[in-house]
């Protein structure tokens, strides 16, 4: 965290060095652009790029019934995911809005992690929580 409560991606410097111009998002200071988008695009098409998530909450699932709570919050796809599986999946809150958007990974037999929207991790890890011991 810098600048009054702004926060930086791990790879800032590196963004900064490849002539990134910055937006701010959610608390982060993220790459907007690199300059001229048809060349990004170009580049993108031709070249291996590495994406910069450290903005994402993060989030370690794990125990015997973590395919049964993850399944309750995000979707039965995202409980019964096999190891080394991953899905886009959406938490609803009560009133059936969207509540965070994440990335759910079954690393290995226990184990999940969930890779949500910015700012969401604190109300993503609640329903979590309240989902144990529903099943």
């Amino acid at each position: 965290m810098t600048e009054a409560g702004i926060n930086r991606l791990a790879l800032h410097a590196v963004h900064e060095t490849l002539g990134a111009t910055f937006a701010l998002h959610a608390g982060w200071r993220l790459p907007q652009t690199y300059g001229d988008s048809e060349d990004e695009y170009a580049r993108l098409r031709s070249h291996a790029v590495a994406f910069d998530r450290s903005d994402r909450t993060r989030l370690l699932v794990s125990g015997e019934d973590a395919g049964t709570v993850l399944g309750a919050v995000f979707g039965e796809a995202a409980g019964e995911l096999e190891e080394g599986r991953a899905v886009r999946a959406a938490a609803l809150d009560a009133a059936g809005r969207i509540a965070d958007l994440a990335l759910v990974a079954r690393t290995g037999g226990i184990a999940y992690v969930v890779m949500g929207e910015p700012g969401r991790g604190a109300a993503t890890l609640a329903m979590l929580e309240g989902a144990v011991g529903e099943g």
